[in-house]
């Protein structure tokens, strides 16, 4: 049986190729990073300190869990059909008004959280309660 010999040039050359040719396909981080935000799979800085306090205090809430018809809310119990909101005021009041219909309809109950509310002295502890009292 004959054995191949692969020289180090002919490799090197190889891999050359593959890297010039999939290069282009590979996209810098920041522009993932950017699309996923805008695809609202990552978290804004409201709703990651909202995260906080769910995973810190053991809240059940799911980020980003599912849908419910056709909107995503951004925290979900779906077994307590619970959903809490970062409400974003640069929303028109027509999507909010979508948002709550839709909620209503499908039986969730539901608590909007403003920037205003996270950007408080004392959120934490304002969201905290509110968050509490919400889960009765």
């Amino acid at each position: 049986m004959k054995e191949t010999k692969f020289s180090e040039t002919k490799y090197k050359r190889r891999a050359r190729k593959v890297e010039e040719t999939t290069m282009p396909l590979i996209e810098k981080p920041e522009r993932i990073i950017q699309k996923l935000k805008k695809a609202k799979i990552l978290s804004t800085e409201y709703e990651g300190r909202i995260q906080k306090i769910c995973s810190k205090n053991k809240y059940p809430f799911a980020f980003k869990g599912g849908s419910v018809g056709r909107i995503m809310p951004d925290f979900i119990n779906r077994k307590r059909k619970l959903i809490i909101e970062v409400y974003n005021p640069r929303r028109s009041e027509k999507e909010k008004w979508e948002r709550v219909t839709t909620f209503n309809m499908h039986g969730y109950r539901f608590m909007f959280l403003t920037r205003h509310d996270l950007t408080r002295a004392d959120w934490e502890r304002f969201c905290m309660g509110a968050i509490k009292g919400f889960l009765g």
